[in-house]
């Protein structure tokens, strides 16, 4: 008998208890398809029409870094030497933007921004309704027709600027008096270390503030979102655009913010992919070059043009599909609103030879490998072999011991500190002694401020118990007694430390100095600009640099020796701009292994650290490498970096 298996009773019943599930599937699909069909309508344009994304794309960060950014650049420059050496730093960064020339920097730079935001927003909006509308949008005359219309683009941003800046007053003073109110009675040190109830009230405040400002912000930014179509595509004045923008988005704020969300929530998906891919990628392709350092060299490389080709791709995208979701949602409430015929044409013959030529493979690796060769180029002449870097210890060994003590002093002396940090103040009798914080709380335990006591007042205190009671035998010392205990042994960073009550404290340092026969053993440091000049000028034999926190402008300009940055404000360029003109660049505040042996590779002259013991270790290991494994190391921690 033919063996018939769909009568077989376990085949059958299994074949029946399907058949649910094939209803159910197909009840299910049923409802998909519209929604199905609805994404295809949406998208297919785009995959028309995404070369021309591309194209305009490209083409305008081409101009972005060949005039706007020049220019933008130019302009604020032309603001700030206006009023300043070329650059302004630190606590002269609020004076200036306060005052009316840092004021027209703020609007011009600003509103630049924004009309160079909407350049692009209007310019990738025109290509959407285009392709949405089937009619052909020409490239070259776009740009024509937005360069025209960049007058009436800024006007809208310093209108919308200057609504956000009415938004963003109230709650930067509700943010201030906060700040006046509950943070100001001690250094800002006690408060960051010790985290008072204060220190929340305060936090609490600027978050809510913030919260406020962002909702009224999203809200303006939701409503004013039709405004650039509108303005580009009507001809419409920047007022007229705003009023008419808010009108159509009454009563779609909510459908607006959730597609916002849901674009956000796409964008931060790919983002994530990519970091998962580089992540395998780095693995894989690491692993197979083992410790060989072309195959690492060449790896490095390619992920870094993955990367970067991935990233780039993701912001295109990203750009890209917003104004497109924009322009979608904008035809849906105008259907009827026209392309203007000065847009209108056939696609540029070169955007027709790019895309035959991105369709071939064979360009593609062209491509890749051209930016290969250029990050490897990159990578190897950005490690300097000559490891000239100089270990200064941040207020003593103060990852060990407590700072600006002799314990701390003396310990980084041992652990081969080249420099030693110190920070210096004056107090009521004039004596220069080391503190950092203006008052005497987090350390001495009492409410005053350094200049409202003696020394004598203080010398018998204890000035390392609130680190560890081992400590509790430490005691102020003054920058006469420090310069007596090293000299010979290491040299001073001082830095002054002017808290607006000092008399003479720039003398004075410098009289201590030459007393001791000291000038070529120290150098002086601050965050006020001012003062340091006075420094120099009263000791012109003693070098002096800038400590900078914050900046506007080139800060080589700086009349100084040295430049004290931020590790990560710190890059290549800056170093060699510095070193052209024989200024040295010393960075803080450094602690860990990686970032020490990225800054020594650069070329830093000095890695200010709470941890000598640890940079002399990264320093000695680094002396007993080849160069071949000195560009490992690099490599390994330039990857480490940014995966």
């Amino acid at each position: 008998m033919e063996n018939k298996p769909w009568l077989d009773s376990s085949c059958g019943l299994s074949f029946f208890r399907m058949i649910p599930k094939i209803e159910i599937m197909a009840h299910l699909q049923d409802p998909l398809k519209p929604g199905i069909q609805k994404h295809a309508r949406i998208t297919a344009p785009i995959k028309r029409g995404y070369l021309q994304f591309l194209g305009f794309e490209l083409f305008f960060r081409i101009l972005g870094i060949a005039i706007f950014t020049p220019l933008s650049a130019g302009l604020a420059t032309q603001i700030i030497t206006r009023s300043s050496s070329g650059a302004i730093s630190n606590y002269d960064i609020a004076g200036f933007l306060l005052s009316p020339i840092g004021m027209a920097y703020i609007i011009a730079v600003s509103t630049i921004s924004f009309a160079l935001m909407f350049f692009e927003f209007g310019g990738l909006t025109a290509l959407s309704i285009g392709l949405q509308k089937d009619r052909r949008v020409s490239l070259p005359q776009l740009f024509r027709f937005l360069g025209t219309s960049l007058p009436r683009l800024w006007r809208l941003s310093v209108r919308q600027f200057l609504a956000y800046l009415i938004i963003a007053l109230p709650c930067l003073a509700i943010t201030g008096g906060a700040y006046f109110i509950f943070l100001t009675e001690s250094d800002i040190n006690y408060y960051l270390q010790v985290k008072p109830p204060a220190f929340w009230y305060a936090v609490s405040i600027a978050g809510i503030a913030a919260l406020v400002f962002a909702f009224f912000a999203i809200r303006l930014f939701i409503s004013w979102i039709y405004s650039v179509p509108i303005l580009l595509l009507d001809g419409s004045n920047p007022a007229k655009a705003l009023e008419e923008s808010k009108l159509m988005t009454r009563d779609s704020r909510r459908d607006i913010f959730v597609m916002l969300l849901k674009w956000l929530g796409v964008l931060a998906l790919l983002l994530l992919g990519l970091w998962g891919i580089m992540v395998v990628l780095k693995f894989l392709l690491l692993g197979l070059a083992g410790q060989k350092v072309a195959l690492v060299l060449t790896m490095t490389a390619v992920l870094v043009v993955v990367h970067f080709l991935g990233s780039s791709i993701i912001s295109i995208l990203a750009t890209s599909s917003f104004a497109y979701l924009i322009s979608y949602h904008f035809l849906k409430l105008r259907p009827n609103t026209p392309l203007p015929d000065a847009i209108g044409g056939p696609q540029n013959a070169l955007l027709q030879r790019a895309s035959k030529l991105l369709n071939t493979s064979w360009a593609l690796v062209v491509v890749i490998s051209a930016l290969t060769l250029s990050a490897a180029h990159f990578m190897i002449g950005s490690v300097d072999f000559r490891d000239s870097t100089s270990i200064t210890a941040h207020r003593g060994s103060s990852i060990t011991a407590p700072e600006n003590t002799l314990a701390a002093i003396m310990l980084a002396v041992e652990e081969g500190a080249d420099y030693v940090e110190i920070d210096v103040q004056e107090t009521k009798d004039g004596s220069i002694v080391l503190v950092h914080d203006k008052d005497l709380l987090r350390v001495f335990g009492i409410r005053k401020g350094i200049w409202e006591v003696t020394y004598d007042e203080l010398k018998d205190l204890d000035s390392g118990g609130w680190f560890s009671s081992e400590f509790s035998d430490q005691r102020l010392q003054t920058l006469d007694q420090v310069i007596k205990a090293v000299k010979g042994k290491a040299m001073l960073n001082i830095e002054l430390k002017f808290n607006g009550h000092q008399k003479q404290l720039a003398t004075e340092v410098v009289r201590i100095v030459r007393e001791n026969d000291f000038q070529d053993q120290c150098i002086l440091t601050s965050l006020d600009y001012q003062g340091l000049r006075r420094a120099k000028a009263a000791g012109p034999e003693i070098r002096a640099g800038i400590i900078v926190t914050s900046a506007l402008g080139d800060i080589t300009k700086l009349e100084t020796d040295l430049l004290s940055v931020s590790a990560s404000a710190v890059n290549r360029d800056l170093i060699d701009r510095a070193h052209a003109k024989d200024l040295e660049v010393h960075v803080w505040t450094v602690n860990d292994v990686p970032t020490m042996n990225r800054l020594i590779g650069m070329g830093v002259d000095s890695i200010i650290t709470d941890s000598p013991k640890l940079l002399a270790e990264v320093i000695a290991d680094r002396a007993g490498r080849s160069n071949e494994e000195i560009i490992l190391l690099h490599l390994a921690e330039f990857m480490n970096q940014r995966f």
